[in-house]
């Protein structure tokens, strides 16, 4: 099973760097395990090989997904140091699970990183996800693949999403969905 959620890694600074992940969890009745599948070209990828450990948050709050995917992630989050790794836990998440990769296959473009889980922290209860949440979420997947994927396609389907958004969305979604609508206008205008 693939769990959206966001990473925090250390970076060579001691800041925090905050990207969203889908990484495949084996049980995800007990979360004891992922596997991380960063592209090697990415800013994640380096950090994760430089410093081989993190934290992997499941959250409610999707305009943290749309902010990191767009990096407009503010600089003032809500964070506190992680107690068994060398990272950070964001505060404005449900559950936080400290990992180390164990593991590593980085022959593919798509690293494949096994990590186990050495702490977990229930922050707040989950909220749950209503449409617009869950096409918020599909939305920062599309525009983290827009080098791949093209933007023209990548807004097609964004106005696919939209009336999801419309029908269903309270203002941290509808705020979500258009900065990613937004970024995703910003970045076409570039590719032409």
């Amino acid at each position: 099973m693939i769990l959206e959620g966001l990473l925090s890694i250390r970076t060579e600074d001691g800041s925090v760097h905050t990207a969203a992940m889908g990484p495949e969890v084996p049980d995800s009745r007990s979360i004891n395990q992922l596997i991380l599948k960063p592209f090697q070209s990415s800013r994640t990828s380096d950090l994760l090989s430089a410093l081989p450990e993190g934290v992997f948050h499941l959250t409610d709050n999707v305009l943290l997904f749309a902010q990191a995917v767009t990096g407009t992630l503010s600089q003032d989050l809500r964070i506190r140091p992680a107690a068994t790794v060398s990272g950070w836990i964001l505060e404005d998440t449900c559950e936080a699970f400290e990992f180390r990769i164990k593991k590593s296959d980085r022959s593919h473009d798509r690293s494949k990183l096994y990590a186990t889980i050495q702490k977990t922290h229930f922050i707040r209860p989950f909220r749950g996800f209503n449409r617009a949440s869950h096409a918020v979420i599909e939305a920062a997947i599309l525009f983290s693949r827009i080098q791949l994927l093209g933007g023209e396609h990548i807004q097609q389907q964004l106005e696919l999403l939209r009336p999801l958004v419309a029908k269903t969305a309270g203002e941290q979604e509808r705020n979500a969905f258009e900065l990613i609508v937004s970024k995703t206008q910003n970045a076409c205008n570039l590719m032409r």
